[in-house]
């Protein structure tokens, strides 16, 4: 479940006091929409009432809007992911802390390209999040929207950029190893990640 930033932040509260009754089947929150103008911090005390319902909490950061949005993401809303993240990239300090805690960041190259975060696929930074060691993950940001899902973001990545075998692998086993599954499962997955790649 998302919280939209144009909107107020009472209206946050609204929206999680509407999902209230069903919190059993929601696995965190997210805060999405445009990112100029509306920082993280808007958004604190929701977070806070999120964490203290024992909700995962990820927010959009740092795509259109500054490195500080992500330092605000991660100090003040004290999410366990950031989707998007491009502009962390901007701050090497940011960069590092990133790496040392390998905190997710979930990159969706279409949307980045949709939204003029690179102007082309080519300019893509996915790999310089890779030799930065980041968690980085490729993923879908509204498929019907932005233009594809998981695998068009991965299509997208290999007919633009110089992204190696290998490179593409740490992408998957990133996927699940920044994933919110249990510990238990992201084992079962990896494994059947390097019983898949054996076949090729």
């Amino acid at each position: 479940m998302s919280f939209l930033r144009h909107l107020s932040e009472q209206s946050a509260f609204d929206t999680l006091e509407q999902a209230m009754p069903w919190l059993e089947h929601i696995d965190g929150v997210g805060l999405d929409s445009s990112e100029l103008g509306h920082p993280p911090e808007k958004f604190a005390r929701v977070f806070a009432r999120c964490r203290e319902l024992g909700l995962r909490v990820t927010a959009h950061a740092g795509e259109e809007g500054p490195p500080d949005y992500v330092w605000q993401a991660l100090d003040l809303l004290k999410v366990q992911r950031i989707d998007h993240g491009n502009r962390s990239l901007e701050d090497a300090a940011l960069i590092e802390r990133l790496r040392n805690e390998q905190i997710p960041l979930t990159v969706c190259p279409l949307s980045n390209l949709k939204l003029c975060v690179v102007t082309k696929m080519s300019q893509h930074p996915i790999l310089k999040f890779l030799d930065a060691g980041l968690l980085v993950t490729i993923n879908s940001d509204d498929p019907a929207y932005f233009g594809g899902y998981v695998m068009d973001n991965f299509h997208a990545l290999l007919e633009s950029v110089p992204i190696t075998t290998d490179q593409i692998v740490q992408l998957m086993r990133n996927s699940f190893t920044g994933s919110w599954l249990s510990d238990t499962e992201k084992q079962a997955c990896l494994q059947r990640l390097d019983a898949a790649l054996l076949t090729f």
